[in-house]
C-alpha cells in the first residue's frame, strides 16, 4: 500500500467519449496537460483497478478514475 494521495473522480454523462488526459486536465486544473500525459504513462492512473497507460483512453460515464500523485522530488542540496 501507498501513501501518495489519491484524487479519485467519477465520470459523468456528459464527459461521454472524452479523452482520458483532457478529462484529467478539466478536473485537475493545477496539473497541466503534459503532467497528467505523463502521470498517464507512468502508470498512476487507474479505472477499477486496471491500469490505464494511453492518454487517448475515451471514458464511459459511471466510471471512477483515479490519479496517484507521486511525492514531490526533494530538491534539497
Amino acid at each position: 500500500m501507498t501513501d501518495a494521495p489519491e484524487i479519485q473522480l467519477n465520470v459523468t454523462e456528459d464527459r461521454l467519449g472524452q479523452r482520458l488526459d483532457r478529462f484529467l486536465a478539466d478536473c485537475c486544473p493545477d496539473l497541466s496537460r503534459n503532467r497528467i500525459k505523463a502521470l498517464i504513462l507512468e502508470g498512476a492512473v487507474d479505472q477499477a483497478g486496471a491500469t490505464i497507460t494511453d492518454p487517448s483512453y475515451r471514458v464511459k460515464p459511471g466510471a471512477c478514475v483515479t490519479l496517484v500523485m507521486p511525492p514531490p522530488l526533494d530538491l534539497a542540496v
